[in-house]
């Protein structure tokens, strides 16, 4: 198979990531009157991986029932991470960015996070 985009590639731009990433799972719970409460911790092997955080807009519709929101924000990974899912945080430069979708290139290099910045 030729590959495409050479993984080298991405150990050469550590320009183009200068932040850090930590993703984070959450365990369920519950607190001290017994509502469920997450808490959560580091995925393992998960800290202080290379990335890009990109503002791609947002929005927020209100409807009488509901309101829906859109993605705020895209952290680009140098690698391909298959064991993050959307129920997963990422956490970088102190903020926090619940994970809607995860993508990865068609050659499992690289992983495409589309988030939600909490506030």
């Amino acid at each position: 198979m030729v590959e495409i985009l050479s993984t080298r590639m991405f150990e050469m731009l550590d320009k183009f990531y200068p932040d850090l990433c930590t993703i984070q799972e959450s365990t369920e719970a519950q607190d001290s009157t017994g509502h469920p409460a997450a808490t959560w911790s580091n995925l393992t092997g998960h800290v202080g991986l290379a990335c890009r955080v990109s503002p791609i807009g947002g929005t927020e519709r209100k409807t009488a029932t509901q309101v829906y929101s859109t993605a705020t924000h895209v952290i680009e990974l140098t690698e391909a991470y298959p064991s993050i899912v959307t129920k997963m945080r990422a956490m970088v430069r102190g903020w926090t960015y619940d994970i809607l979708l995860v993508e990865r290139d068609g050659q499992e290099a690289s992983s495409r996070l589309v988030t939600q910045v909490i506030m």
